[in-house]
C-alpha cells in the first residue's frame, strides 16, 4: 500500500509538473518571446536581492496570455518580478488585484511550482481590484499593522509576522535572534500558531461554559478564520493542516498510533493536492514536527508527571518532542545545533496563544474602528514583548548554537544520535535526578561548546567570523595571543578567542575607531585578561576614543600609541608598525564614511613562526599608497604570504599596494549578506589576477593560517553562535 501511495505521488507530480511545461506562458518562455498577459496577484510582494539590487516579486496566476498574436485562456501559476520603477509598480498592487502586463517570460528554476517568472517591461495596468472578501482580508491584516502605533519597532515588526505571517516589518535583529535560538517558527505563519490559537479559543469557550459539538464548531471557526486572514496560500493551508493534527498530538486524540495515521493521511494529501511540497523545507519541519510530538509527546508527558505538575509537564514534553524529531533537518539547513531552542521555546510558549489571540482580535476591531483596535494592538505587542526579551538574551549566550557539518555522514551520524537520544530520553525523565542532571548539562552547553573537530590544531593566525568587521589573533604561544580588533560585537570574538585556547591577550590593536573594529573590546576584556592596548594617534571619531580610554582605565589595561616604523616582539609574534595617522590627501568617501578615518589605520606586517601577514585596517586608496611612498624610508617591505583585504575588500583598492605584498593568500573578513556588498566583485577579480586564493568570512566560517617549510595551509570551521 504505502508503495502505492508513493507512486501515485509521483505520477500526480508528474502530471502537474507536465501540464505547467506545456502551458502556453512556459512555451513562450521557451522562444523568448515577449507577452501580454492578464493575471490575478495570489500573495504579497516580497523584495529580494542585495542593497541596490533589489527586485520585487509576487506570485500570480494567469487568466489569459497573448503571445506572437495568438491568445490562449490558461491558468497557470507565475512570478511577476520587477526592478527600479517597475518594482515600486508592484509594490502598489494589493492581493486579489487584476492587471494587464507586458513581460519578458524566463523559465524559473527547476523544480519550482512556477510555468515561469515575468519580467515586466511596462507598468502593469489595473483591470480591476480584488473582490469584497479579499478587500476585507487585506483591511484586516493592514489593520493590524496599523493598530500596533503604541508600540516599539520590534513589537509592531514581529506580531503581525507572528500573527498573520506579514514579515515586511520585521526588524533583521530580531530574524538573527530567533534563528539562534530555535524560534524562527514563530516568525511566519505555521501549525504552532494556528495549535495554539485553536487551543487558547478552546480554553476560552471552556470558560465560559462552551460543551460538546459546540466546541467543534468553535474549533472550526477558529481554523476558518486563520486561512482567511492568513491566506489561503499553501504555506497556510499546509499549516493548518498540521495545527490539527498538532492539536491531536497535545492531548486532543491521546492515541499516538491513530495520531499518527492522521498525520500521514494528512501529508498524502497536501502531496496530491501540491506535489511541490515534496521539495518544501518547511513542510518537512513541519511534518517532523508533529510526528516526533505524537511519538515521543504523550509517553514523555507520563514519564514527567510522576514527579512534576502536568502543566510544566507539558510545556517541557512538546518542546523537546519537537526539537528533537526536527534536529537533522534544522543542522541540514543551518549547520548548527541550537543549545537554547528548547528553553526558548519553553519560556516563550505561554506568551505566544495571547498574542496570536489578541492580535486576531486587534485586527477584526480595526475592521470596526481603527482607534478601537490600538489599546489592544498595544497589549499584543507587550505580550511579545517577554518573547522577544527571551531571543534576544539566548542569542547573547557564549554558546548559543554549536557548529554541525551539513555534509551527508555528519547527518547520517546526527539522525543516529537523535534516535538514540529518543530512546533513552524516557528512561531519563521519569527519574528527577537524572532529569536535573540533564537539565544542568543542556544549561552548561549554552555558555560553552567543544571545539569543531580537528580546531584550532597547528596555526599561527586565525581569521574569525565576527559579522561585518576585523578580528585577527596572532599566536603568541602557550595559550597568549596578539589579537588585531575586535569586531563589532563581544560574542563572535569571545566565542573565536575561546575556541583558539587563549586565554590571555598580551596586546590588542585597535586600528582605527569605527564601531566594527572596537565594538567587541569589552568583551574581550571580561572574557579574558588583557594586558595592554595599542591604539591609534588620530583620535576619530572622538566619542569612540573616549569611551574605548574609559573602559581601558577602569580596567587597569595600559595603552600606548602606534609610531609608524617601530617594532613590536611579543613571544612568537613580531608586528611592524607600518602605517598610523591620518593622510593629508584622504576624502569623505562614496558610501559617506570617513576616508581620513579609515586610512589612518594602523598598517602591521605581523611575522608569527614562519607565517608573514599584511593588516592593513581600512586603509582605502590614500592610505595604500602612502604606505608604498614609505617603503625604504620607515618601511622595510610588504612581502607577505596573507593579505587580509583592506576594508573588507571594497571596490576601493590599490594595485600596486596588493601587488608589492607577493600574497598567495587574500582574506575577505566581512558580514553575511551585509549592505556594503562586501567582499566586491572588483577586489575578488582583483585577488585572482594577481594569482591570490581567497577565504571569506562573510560565508560563516572562521580561518586559521600557518606555514611551515614553505607550504601555506589553510584550516576553515564554524565557530556556531
Amino acid at each position: 500500500m504505502t508503495v502505492l501511495l508513493v507512486l501515485l505521488c509521483m505520477v500526480c507530480a508528474s502530471l502537474r509538473a507536465g501540464q505547467l511545461a506545456r502551458s502556453p506562458v512556459a512555451v513562450a518562455a521557451g522562444e523568448g518571446a515577449v507577452v501580454v498577459a492578464e493575471v490575478r496577484l495570489t500573495s504579497d510582494v516580497r523584495i529580494v536581492g542585495q542593497p541596490g539590487r533589489e527586485r520585487a516579486m509576487v506570485p500570480a496566476t494567469t487568466r489569459w496570455v497573448e503571445a506572437r498574436g495568438i491568445r490562449w485562456r490558461s491558468a497557470s501559476p507565475v512570478v511577476l518580478s520587477g526592478s527600479g520603477e517597475r518594482m515600486a509598480d508592484l509594490q502598489g498592487l494589493t492581493v486579489g488585484s487584476v492587471v494587464r502586463i507586458v513581460a519578458i517570460p524566463a523559465l524559473p528554476d527547476p523544480g519550482r511550482p512556477e510555468a515561469a517568472v515575468l519580467r515586466l517591461r511596462a507598468a502593469p495596468e489595473l483591470v480591476s481590484g480584488p473582490g469584497w472578501w479579499l478587500r476585507q482580508v487585506n483591511r484586516t491584516r493592514a489593520g493590524l499593522v496599523s493598530s500596533m502605533g503604541w508600540s516599539s519597532r520590534e513589537q509592531a515588526g514581529l506580531t503581525p509576522s507572528l500573527v498573520v505571517g506579514d514579515t515586511s516589518g520585521l526588524l533583521e535583529e530580531t530574524h538573527e535572534a530567533f534563528q539562534a535560538t530555535g524560534l524562527t517558527h514563530l516568525t511566519a505563519v505555521s501549525g504552532t500558531n494556528l495549535t495554539l490559537l485553536l487551543a487558547t479559543m478552546l480554553v476560552v469557550a471552556r470558560a465560559v461554559g462552551v460543551r460538546g459539538r459546540w466546541l467543534h464548531l468553535v474549533g472550526a471557526c477558529g481554523v476558518v478564520v486563520f486561512v482567511v486572514v492568513c491566506r489561503s496560500e499553501p504555506s497556510v493551508v499546509r499549516a493548518a493542516a498540521m495545527g490539527l493534527v498538532g492539536m491531536a498530538a497535545v492531548g486532543a486524540a491521546g492515541d499516538a498510533r491513530r495520531g499518527l495515521r492522521h498525520l500521514s493521511a494528512a501529508i498524502l494529501v497536501l502531496m496530491l493536492v501540491d506535489p511541490w511540497l515534496a521539495r518544501s523545507w518547511g513542510f518537512a519541519l513541519s511534518a517532523t514536527a508533529s510526528a516526533g510530538i505524537l511519538w515521543w509527546g504523550p509517553p514523555w508527558r507520563a514519564k514527567l508527571l510522576t514527579w512534576m505538575p502536568g502543566w510544566l509537564a507539558e510545556s517541557l514534553a512538546i518542546p523537546l518532542a519537537a526539537q528533537l524529531a526536527t534536529q537533522p533537518l534544522v543542522t541540514a539547513l543551518s549547520g548548527s545545533i541550537s543549545t537554547t531552542g528548547l528553553l526558548a521555546n519553553v519560556l516563550t510558549g505561554p506568551f505566544v496563544g495571547p498574542t496570536t489571540v489578541l492580535g486576531m482580535v486587534a485586527a477584526l476591531l480595526a475592521l470596526v474602528w481603527p482607534p478601537l483596535a490600538l489599546p489592544v494592538g498595544f497589549m499584543a505587542g507587550w505580550s511579545v514583548q517577554p518573547v522577544i526579551l527571551i531571543a534576544h538574551a539566548g542569542a547573547g549566550l557564549p554558546a548559543a548554537t554549536w557548529p554541525w557539518p551539513a555534509s551527508g555522514p555528519a547527518l547520517a551520524v546526527l539522525v543516529a544520535l537523535t534516535l538514540l537520544s529518543g530512546a533513552l530520553t524516557g528512561s531519563i525523565l521519569e527519574r528527577r535526578w537524572a532529569s536535573l542532571l540533564l537539565s544542568l548539562v543542556l544549561i552548561a552547553a549554552m555558555f560553552r561548546q567543544p571545539p569543531p573537530a580537528g580546531w584550532p590544531g597547528q596555526w599561527d593566525v586565525a581569521f574569525c567570523a565576527v559579522g561585518q568587521g576585523d578580528a585577527t589573533v596572532l599566536n603568541a604561544g602557550s595559550g597568549t595571543a596578539v589579537l588585531v580588533d575586535t569586531g563589532p560585537e563581544p560574542g563572535p570574538v569571545t566565542r573565536c578567542l575561546s575556541s583558539l585556547g587563549v586565554h590571555t591577550v598580551v596586546l590588542v590593536v585597535l586600528t582605527h575607531y569605527h564601531a566594527d573594529h572596537i565594538g567587541g573590546l569589552s568583551g574581550v576584556a571580561r572574557s579574558v585578561r588583557v594586558q595592554a592596548l595599542l591604539v591609534n594617534p588620530y583620535a576619530e571619531p572622538a566619542w569612540a576614543r573616549v569611551g574605548v580610554a574609559s573602559a581601558m582605565n577602569a580596567l587597569g589595561v595600559r595603552e600606548g600609541l602606534a609610531v609608524p616604523g617601530s617594532t613590536i616582539i611579543l613571544g612568537r609574534v613580531s608586528l611592524e608598525v607600518l602605517h598610523a595617522g591620518r593622510v593629508g590627501r584622504s576624502q569623505e568617501s562614496s558610501a559617506g564614511e570617513s576616508s581620513a578615518e579609515n586610512d589612518s589605520s594602523i598598517v602591521l606586517l605581523a611575522t608569527v613562526g614562519e607565517t608573514r601577514v599584511l593588516l592593513p585596517g581600512d586603509v582605502e586608496p590614500a592610505g595604500q599608497q602612502a604606505v608604498l611612498a614609505s617603503i625604504g624610508k620607515s618601511t622595510p617591505e610588504l612581502r607577505a604570504h596573507v593579505i587580509k583585504m583592506p576594508h573588507h575588500g571594497s571596490s576601493r583598492q590599490e594595485e600596486d599596494f596588493w601587488k608589492a605584498s607577493g600574497a598567495r593568500l587574500a582574506v575577505a573578513s566581512a558580514g553575511e549578506r551585509n549592505v556594503h556588498g562586501h567582499p566586491s566583485g572588483r577586489a575578488l577579480t582583483l585577488a585572482q589576477r594577481l594569482g591570490m586564493e581567497v577565504v571569506r568570512t562573510n560565508e560563516g566560517e572562521s580561518f586559521t593560517v600557518w606555514v611551515r617549510g614553505g607550504q601555506l595551509h589553510v584550516r576553515a570551521a564554524r565557530l556556531g553562535g
